[in-house]
């Protein structure tokens, strides 16, 4: 079940249909692995990124491994455009639970980082070096890799220090590994040390504020382990989010937990108002129309909560929810479109 539900926050890297035709055998085409390679690099950095991902995902092991030797030679535009060509394909045959060959791709895009990284690197390709890091741990988190995530973000950390996304890929990582032990509330010790893990992965967030105050998921998920230990920071976290929000995702985030915090507190008609606003952010998402439907109850207003479910039931289409990657390990899409726009970049 556990995994089943973890496949919620999956489908943004590509789509469930792509997963699909990952496991249909397709013939290769008669020409050599170099040519073959060289035009799906080409074709994704020119945007086309899941035929290129459905194209490459047939390839066989040593023909991946072939490619992975040749693409250590690239520079600039095409590199990245390597590392990203392998990202997704591996993210895809993740999703089509063939992990034996998506450990394959993932391996060889961290090869292609690490010989980005190599000799004298610019600026640019440190930058693009670092945010792949902290993008495919929070992969791993969310695939349950759990070893693979720490071992990306040590190893990482050692190379880009002030990198505040790897810091929220550590608090991530260690936030997923609390909620897979067993607590018994009825413990004052344990809950003692819950309380301190807790901090451990808030502190990894302030360390990313104090990187860039205006990066708005750390705000978030500091806000989030406050509201988890009912500390009244919290509201104060996600008004930070909130003001320094420049994506839909990061306002519907901060709106919703503006909300939740709220109503936690009895705050109803806050709670109402900020779920409203989640709901304006984000029309297709579920999340905001469920919380307002008991919200509206609560407060009395019981022809506006069934209104309300009704608009649910009528969407002609629900969007993938930001809330479960992010409850689900932080899955980072903003990162996933920063990167692709990167591969295409000259």
């Amino acid at each position: 079940m556990a995994r089943r539900v973890r496949r919620r926050g999956r489908t943004h890297v590509l789509s469930a249909a792509l997963a699909l035709a990952l496991l249909v055998p397709r013939a290769a085409p008669a020409q050599s692995i170099g040519d073959r390679y060289d035009a799906l690099v080409a074709q994704y950095a020119r945007g086309d990124h899941e035929n290129a991902a459905v194209a490459f995902s047939s390839w066989s092991r040593s023909d991946v491994s072939a490619a992975i030797a040749r693409a250590e030679a690239l520079k600039g535009r095409p590199a990245r455009a390597a590392v990203m060509l392998h990202t997704e394909t591996g993210v895809a045959l993740l999703i089509a639970d063939e992990t034996n060959n998506a450990v394959v791709h993932l391996n060889g895009a961290s090869r292609l980082v690490s010989a980005m990284r190599s000799g004298r690197p610019d600026e640019r390709a440190q930058r693009f070096a670092s945010r792949w890091l902290a993008f495919i741990a929070t992969v791993y988190v969310g695939h349950g890799m759990l070893g693979h995530a720490d071992r990306t973000i040590r190893d990482a950390l050692t190379w880009y220090p002030r990198e505040p996304l790897l810091y929220v890929a550590r608090g991530v990582l260690e936030e997923t590994l609390i909620g897979m032990t067993f607590v018994d509330l009825r413990s004052g010790n344990q809950l003692a040390r819950l309380a301190r893990a807790y901090e451990s992965a808030a502190a990894d967030y302030r360390r990313a504020i104090r990187l860039d105050d205006g990066l708005a998921i750390a705000h978030l998920r500091l806000g989030w382990v406050h509201l988890t230990l009912h500390d009244d920071r919290a509201r104060e976290n996600f008004d930070a989010a909130l003001a320094s929000a420049t994506s839909l995702r990061d306002k519907y985030l901060a709106h919703l937990f503006l909300a939740a915090a709220a109503e936690k507190a009895n705050k109803l008609d806050d709670a109402q108002r900020h779920y409203e606003a989640a709901r304006q952010t984000a029309p297709g998402c579920q999340t905001p129309y469920i919380a307002l439907t008991r919200v509206e109850g609560a407060l009395g207003h019981t022809a506006r909560a069934r209104e309300i479910a009704a608009t649910l039931t009528a969407l002609p289409e629900k969007t993938n929810d930001p809330w479960w990657d992010f409850h689900l390990g932080g899955f980072d899409q903003l990162s996933l479109l920063a990167l692709r726009a990167e591969a295409a970049g000259e």
